[in-house]
Parts: structure tokens; sequence; C-alpha cells
């Protein structure tokens, strides 16, 4: 999952969303889900400091982790269409990433917007049919 910043409102409520997703598929007996993805990561263009600070303040940092993307600054990012070159920052966009190395985009957002919770939700649903 990619964010533009660390620390403002409608990303920190995006990463509250997703950790209520998590923790509902494990409570509801979804473990399949978990058990084919190592990880959910946020990536940002923040240095891993902020991005570690920021997952912790909001208490998700059981169940995301931070990437930080800061250098080379958005080079990860780019690499999934996911830069914003005039705002210096990843765009809102959502990937599940298979174990080859392949990806989909499974959510997108304009600046300012959130994704939406069915969005993610539906992902999860993927992920646990294998995607």
């Amino acid at each position: 999952m990619f964010v533009p910043m660390a620390f403002t409102p409608v990303c920190a409520d995006e990463i509250g969303t997703l950790a209520e997703l998590v923790v509902e598929a494990r409570e509801t007996g979804s473990a399949d889900v978990f058990s084919r993805i190592p990880e959910i990561l946020v990536v940002s263009t923040d240095t891993s400091a902020t991005l570690r600070a920021w997952l912790h303040e909001l208490g998700v940092a059981s169940s995301v982790s931070g990437c930080s993307d800061f250098w080379p600054h958005g080079h990860a990012a780019r690499a999934y269409g996911a830069f914003d070159e005039d705002a210096g920052t990843a765009t809102r966009k959502s990937f599940l990433v298979r174990p080859d190395g392949s990806y989909r985009l499974v959510a997108s957002a304009r600046p300012g917007e959130a994704r939406g919770r069915s969005e993610h939700a539906t992902a999860l649903h993927l992920l646990a049919e294998g995607l």
C-alpha cells in the first residue's frame, strides 16, 4: 500500500481501515489469508524513522510493516507506477504482490481522497483465494 506521507489525516484513516480489516479477518477465522502473505507493507517516501514512529503512534505496527522509499527517493513507487513527480511523493495505490514478483493493482485514489474499505476487503478475499 503506497501512501503519500506519514502523519497526514487521509493516510492515517486508510492505514487504520486496513489494520481493522486485518484484525477482522483474523477474528473471523480467515487465517488462510495470512498464510499466503508474509506481511502487509505500507510504503511512503518518508524516512524509515518517521514511518516507524507513525505506525507505532497509530497502534498498527503489529498489523502492518513500514517500508521507506526515501532513498533513492521514490524508487519503489516509480517501479510500480505510483510516484507523483510533481509532488515528490507516492500516490495512493494498493497492490497485491505474488510470490513470483508479479503484482496486481487493487485500489487507487486521487490526492486527498481515501481508497475505499471495500477495495481492500476485496483484496483480502482475493488473497484467501490465492490471487
